[in-house]
């Protein structure tokens, strides 16, 4: 089974930076909006889920976060044993 299949081909700053992500390196992305950061982040959540890890997801903007959160949630939902959720 794939860790994640988001329905298309990812591009090739996506690849690299997933291949980062499942070796267990830090990777961070500076592009544009719109151009793919966030599925980066999609499969460092899934592959945290896939280890029994903890993860920590940041926005600059509150509304963004919980937006993350929710679609997160309903994403990876059957995945999910302990998810604890701590707005500031």
């Amino acid at each position: 089974k794939s860790l994640y299949n988001p329905g298309f081909e990812l591009d090739s700053f996506q690849k690299r930076a997933v291949r980062r992500v499942l070796d267990r390196n830090t990777v961070m992305g500076c592009a544009p909006t719109a151009t793919g950061k966030t599925m980066i982040a999609i499969y460092a959540v899934a592959n945290a889920l896939r280890l029994k890890k903890r993860l920590i997801w940041t926005n600059p903007i509150k509304a963004l976060s919980n937006q993350a959160f929710s679609n997160l949630r309903k994403r990876f939902e059957e995945e999910e044993e302990d998810t604890t959720y701590h707005p500031t």
